[in-house]
């Protein structure tokens, strides 16, 4: 199954969990398709298991046991475990919202993207890989999957945080930086333009780099041009400002 296919098959289940539960959507998919392998791992295919949820003992439902990678001390080591087992991959989607109300995971509710969602149910456990935060996020980057999010955003009650508020405090400056285009240098902007496309992908790195190191700064593709965009944007104004006096211009 194409990762387009597998985002189509349980966008709708993730979008009604958002609305419902307040789990990011992006994160729900992202997750989904970390652990099942885009639906193609065993787990998934025999028991529509699309998060690697186990059969603990407070499970009453149907189970299989199967091989897995765990991770111990940071060594990935192979062992056996039980994992639950469900009728189709919209049961399993809604036991995962369902298993997230745990209280280990209650920090998670209060992010305000499906990346700082993701990094703080890896901070509470939910997988010994120790880079799980990472590859959630970066399924999510990848695949553009924030713009789930804000389609359901209006009824959704997951809370802003005040990293993002700072994120939109960022984005109306560069709007008032762009300004700066009717008076710079316009050969300025032409190099401008590669600089952003030098800069934009160095911005996404640090927003994952920032989740690392616990404050969280979620930065989407589209994001991180548009502050890329404003860091020319200042630049050539200055240049711009500084030739003209140099050159006695007033």
């Amino acid at each position: 199954m194409s990762p387009e296919d597998f985002i189509n098959a349980i966008k709708e289940s993730a979008l009604t969990c958002q609305k419902g539960d307040g789990i990011p959507a992006s994160f729900t998919i992202a997750q989904a398709a970390l652990e099942s392998g885009w639906g193609e791992s065993r787990l998934t295919r025999e028991s529509n298991n699309l998060f690697g949820i186990k059969a603990d003992s407070g499970w009453t439902g149907e189970r299989t046991r199967i091989a897995t990678t765990e991770y111990v001390a940071g060594v990935a080591r192979t062992v056996d475990a039980w994992f639950r087992k469900y009728p189709n991959w919209q049961a399993s989607i809604l036991d995962h919202a369902k298993f997230l109300k745990e209280a280990r995971y209650a920090a998670a509710f209060k992010a305000g993207s499906g990346v700082t969602f993701g990094y703080a149910i890896a901070q509470a456990g939910y997988a010994t890989d120790p880079n799980y935060g990472t590859k959630i996020a970066r399924v999510i980057h990848t695949h553009g999957l924030a713009n789930l999010d804000a389609a359901a955003s209006e009824s959704t009650p997951v809370i802003q945080t005040s990293q993002e508020n700072l994120m939109q405090k960022l984005l109306a400056l560069w709007s008032v930086f762009k300004v700066g285009e009717s008076v710079a240098n316009p050969t300025l902007w032409k190099t401008g333009a590669i600089t952003v496309t030098l800069l934009s992908p160095l911005i996404l790195k640090l927003g994952d780099l920032s989740q690392v190191l616990g404050f969280a700064l979620p930065v989407t593709e589209q994001q991180a041009g548009m502050i890329a965009g404003g860091i020319v944007a200042i630049t050539n104004i200055v240049v711009h400002l500084v030739a003209n006096k140099d050159m006695g211009v007033h």
